[in-house]
């Protein structure tokens, strides 16, 4: 800390938190070797669709909604002379901002040609985005940002943080069920087939390269980066499912990452802008967690896992004395368990998921999963329709 008691930065807290990622995401790199069947018997669609709702529920509370109103900063600099636009957390203007962006959206989607369509949401963005500055709300992230950058321009010793590396294997394991998921709705909304050898390689793949994610971002000093489930609104609203157009993407976002500027442009979005698009976004993923509910699993386990994640989302620290009293004597890797219960029980998506497998596996499902890959096969059920266009597995 400095004089005034500010905290300063810690480069040494962030290698540990770096190289602690790096080794727990070993964790969801063994997950995706077994085998599909024991993935998805673990894991059934009550688990995965449980995830991906609570996912999309936490990050409309504490992300969409909470830049919409001005952002998590405005709470702290507004009002003031020094913010972005010197008014109160969750002002009119703010507001309005948002409103404008979904509403774009929606214009776009109603009215639009195809094409517009799938830019549906970059011009909602611009559009809030002129309005913004029209107003007097600037962000100059353009100036601050250098010429060029590169990885490993500043680098951080890597070291393990035992009392952390159980929670954060938790949060891997919500990770690979989440991509289990995603990859199940992404497959749905791009009409391509949930059953068979070629779905469960998706599946594989999907954990596998999730995993790899994590100790490529670490060596690459980053923080780890995870399988996004708001990319399955994005499918569903742009109507987009082509690979080729996910590469030209991945290519984008590395020239975006090196060329500064450009970065700086996209920082530049106001707080009211983003969170109205994201808070689109996000809803569009709870959407797709509800689809990807089977029908006619059991009553039982689903409500039950739906109570403790629901009950935590409201409520967060219902369990902050959950360790009251109790002496660790300076014993850290005592205190790391403790760190990963409490994690585990104020995480919505955490407790969500694991009461999820616990029911699944302690109560027998109404639904045979195998079974009905077996009929769907045979013709007697039927399953998402496919395109007549082979263009979406290249």
């Amino acid at each position: 800390m400095d004089d005034q008691g500010n905290k300063l930065p810690c480069p040494e807290a962030y290698g540990y938190f770096i190289g602690t990622c790096m080794l727990a995401s070993l964790l969801e790199i063994g997950i995706s070797l077994l085998p599909s069947k024991v993935i998805k018997r673990i894991c059934p669609r009550v688990v995965s669709s449980t995830v991906i709702i609570m996912i999309a529920c936490n990050l409309i509370q504490s992300s969409g909604f909470v830049n919409w109103a001005g952002g998590s900063d405005c709470t702290t600099a507004c009002p003031s002379a020094d913010a972005p636009r010197p008014l109160p957390y969750g002002a009119i203007e703010f507001i309005g901002l948002g409103f404008l962006a979904v509403l774009t959206i929606l214009f776009v989607e109603i009215f639009g040609s195809p094409f517009m369509k799938s830019g549906s949401l970059i011009i909602a963005l611009a559009v809030g985005s002129i309005v913004a500055a029209a107003c007097g709300y600037c962000i100059n992230k353009i100036r601050e940002s250098p010429v060029i950058t590169f990885i490993w321009v500043h680098t951080f010793k890597l070291r393990l943080d035992p009392p952390s590396i159980l929670p954060i294997m938790a949060i891997y394991l919500v990770n690979s069920i989440e991509a289990l998921g995603d990859v199940t709705a992404a497959s749905e909304a791009s009409r391509l087939s949930i059953t068979g050898d070629k779905f469960d390689e998706r599946i594989q793949g999907g954990i596998l390269a999730d995993g790899l994610a994590g100790i490529f971002a670490g060596a690459m000093t980053q923080a780890p980066m995870s399988i996004f489930a708001q990319n399955n609104g994005i499918i569903a609203l742009t109507r987009v499912a082509n690979r080729s157009a996910g590469m030209v993407c991945a290519c984008y976002l590395i020239l975006f990452g090196i060329l500064g500027k450009i970065s700086g442009v996209f920082l530049s979005i106001p707080n009211p802008v983003l969170g109205g698009v994201t808070s689109f976004l996000f809803a569009n993923v709870l959407v797709s967690g509800v689809r990807s509910h089977g029908r006619g699993e059991t009553e039982l386990y689903f409500p039950t896992a739906w109570m403790f994640a629901f009950g935590v989302l409201l409520v967060p620290d219902w369990a902050a004395n959950f360790f009251r009293g109790v002496q660790t004597n300076g014993n850290e890797a005592l205190e790391g368990w403790f760190e990963t219960i409490e994690t585990i029980v104020s995480t919505p998506s955490i407790i969500g998921c694991l009461m999820a497998i616990l029911m699944n596996l302690i109560i027998p499902s109404d639904v045979d999963e195998d079974a009905n890959e077996n009929d769907i096969e045979r013709g007697i059920l039927s399953e998402v329709p496919s395109f007549k266009s082979t263009d979406m597995e290249k």
